[in-house]
């Protein structure tokens, strides 16, 4: 579990702390205040386990360093990591790592102070009992600069008693998932019909984008049949929230034919055996391709479907209430909550019917200081006694939290 996050020189983040429910934080601001940076301040955590050694993003050099430090929770004890990310930031504004180093304060399980230098990723790739004596692995410093590491080779017991309890919380930075707030607003982005190889995994033939993506992740779960799909189906369906009726797939197999060219001219014939699917929407008496379907529903059935179906260990999610109207958002709200109870989870909002949904102790404030600097503030930790007592009085008597945020008693 992540407990706690400081952001140094990211973005709008030039010091700012926060500090994790264990289920479910959220976060409100005005706009421009920095709550999507916060989200993608978080996402760097992944970004950091998926860097392999040695890559470079398309040979750019970084254009900002960063510090993260993230207070990780594991079986009651505390590991702090401690990362400066050197950063490329590409034209759609998002983030690559082009090197980092990295380092824990792993005491509560050493017993020892000195700290333990291990990359994440390299922290993922290991084996239950490490790495064997003599390996080595590489990693780039902030600057992009590769370092060579032998693993073992140092004999202190203690970086070497870390490494387990490094591996688990690798694994679980691999879970962080992050939905923008337009990531499925477009439907109409969406093919008809995607072809895949027969008999194999439902992998894009050409490229897509995040909607197509979704197709294939939808029909391949719809192969497999496990219960998380059954559950899924049956939210979405007549016995759940009734946003669709039925939802199928119809196979038709082709096949092509693909010709080698070897050295001298030779020609090798191959037959491609494919599988043409095409995804079907019923809703009432209409059958509908997915681009076919309204924003607010192709959204949520594709939020639910990764939230219901999908291993999380921290779910992102950027105003959950585009495109959906009040009475399906209360189900996505219930849903969310459900699952909160097993995967740490981290909205931001502009909604008042949102925060409406959630206790006082998930709600915080995000603002910016006049300086530019984001800061994150729990909202009844940073009370005073007498605005504590004013908002329970007020939602005892009078009216929500929602409203309370909207006429500006937490502003």
């Amino acid at each position: 579990m992540l407990q706690k996050v400081q952001l140094l020189n990211y973005r709008s983040c030039i010091d700012t702390t926060m500090t994790l429910q264990p289920d479910l934080s959220v976060l409100i601001g005005p706009n421009g205040s920095g709550k999507t940076n916060l989200l993608s301040g978080l996402v760097l955590l992944r970004r950091l386990v998926e860097h392999a050694p040695g890559y470079r993003y398309e040979q750019h050099t970084a254009t900002g360093e960063c510090v993260l430090k993230a207070w990780f929770k594991v079986d009651g004890k505390t590991a702090i990591l401690t990362a400066k990310i050197g950063l490329y930031t590409d034209e759609k504004n998002q983030d690559a790592v082009v090197g980092s180093s990295q380092s824990w304060y792993v005491k509560d399980f050493t017993g020892s102070a000195k700290r333990v230098h291990l990359p994440l990723n390299s922290a993922a790739s290991m084996g239950p009992r490490g790495h064997k004596h003599g390996s080595y692995f590489l990693t780039m410093n902030a600057r992009g600069e590769q370092v060579m590491h032998e693993l073992y080779g140092d004999p202190d017991p203690a970086s070497r008693a870390a490494y387990p309890v490094l591996r688990k919380i690798a694994n679980w930075t691999q879970g962080i998932t992050y939905y923008s707030a337009s990531q499925f607003t477009n439907p109409s982005a969406c093919p008809v019909s995607i072809e895949v190889e027969t008999g194999g995994e439902a992998r894009p033939m050409r490229r897509g984008g995040t909607a197509k993506r979704f197709l294939y992740d939808l029909y391949d779960a719809h192969r497999e049949g496990d219960a998380s799909y059954k559950s899924f189906k049956r939210v979405i369906g007549p016995q759940g929230i009734h946003l669709i009726d039925k939802l199928s797939f119809k196979e038709l197999k082709t096949s092509s034919i693909d010709y080698t060219v070897r050295v001298g001219g030779q020609t090798q014939e191959r037959r491609l055996e494919r599988t043409l699917v095409v995804p079907q929407f019923r809703i009432g008496r209409n059958t509908l391709s997915p681009n076919q379907l309204s924003e607010g529903t192709f959204k949520t059935i594709a939020l639910l479907f990764y939230m219901l179906t999908k291993t999380r260990t921290l779910l992102l999610l950027e105003e959950p209430e585009v495109c959906v109207h009040h009475g399906l958002l209360a189900s996505i709200l219930d849903l969310m909550t459900v699952e909160s109870e097993t995967q740490q989870i981290v909205v931001s909002t502009h909604s008042d019917f949102v925060v409406d949904r959630v206790e006082p102790r998930s709600v915080f404030a995000v603002t910016r200081s006049a300086d530019g600097d984001t800061g994150v503030s729990s909202l009844t930790k940073s009370m005073s006694n007498k605005e504590r007592a004013a908002l329970h009085s007020y939602l005892e008597t009078e009216g929500t939290l929602g409203e309370y945020w909207k006429h500006g008693a937490l502003d």
